[in-house]
């Protein structure tokens, strides 16, 4: 394997829905730029149907462990409309080995919030404040799959069973 082909293969940029975004009338948010697959949030509400809309803020609050129910009002207020669960966000999935992927998610937090950046910071290998390990894109998705009220990110291209969600990030109104 070459050191350019695992870069691709682990490289991360946030993808926005632009659809999405432009259908409801406000900006995306920034994203890193780079070769390679992007990543999309994803996550796992068995009643709600829906895509659901983030801000970078509101998912680095999710990653940092401040914002701990799906309810929560910083989440609602992206989602009119969406009844959201009294739920806890029960798990957060992250990558458990060192990965390209791992550098440019917190990368784009720590670059996107300052919360972030001050306690977490970006890196190969973070000490996550929350969450659960996946071992790669099928772990995660294998935990996605069995913990209802969970949250990750992976790369846009993967293949998602129907019981996990497709999330976009935008903009502060």
């Amino acid at each position: 394997m070459t050191k350019r082909w695992l870069m691709t293969m682990c490289f991360v940029v946030l993808t926005v829905n632009l659809a999405l975004a432009q259908q409801n009338n406000v900006a995306p948010a920034s994203t890193p730029v780079g070769e390679g697959p992007g990543v999309d949030v994803v996550y796992h509400l068995a009643t709600v149907a829906q895509p659901l809309r983030f801000t970078p803020e509101t998912i680095s609050e999710i990653f940092l462990g401040k914002i701990t129910q799906w309810d929560d009002g910083r989440i609602a207020s992206l989602n009119p409309g969406i009844r959201l669960p009294d739920k806890q966000i029960i798990v957060i999935v992250r990558r458990s080995q060192a990965c390209q992927a791992t550098l440019q998610w917190t990368t784009w937090l720590a670059n996107e919030s300052p919360n972030w950046r001050s306690s977490v910071g970006s890196g190969r290998v973070v000490k996550w404040p929350v969450g659960v390990d996946g071992r790669g894109t099928d772990g995660v998705i294998d935990f996605l799959s069995r913990a209802d009220g969970s949250l990750s990110y992976l790369e846009a291209g993967a293949q998602i069973p129907p019981e996990i969600m497709r999330g976009s990030i935008i903009a502060p109104k």
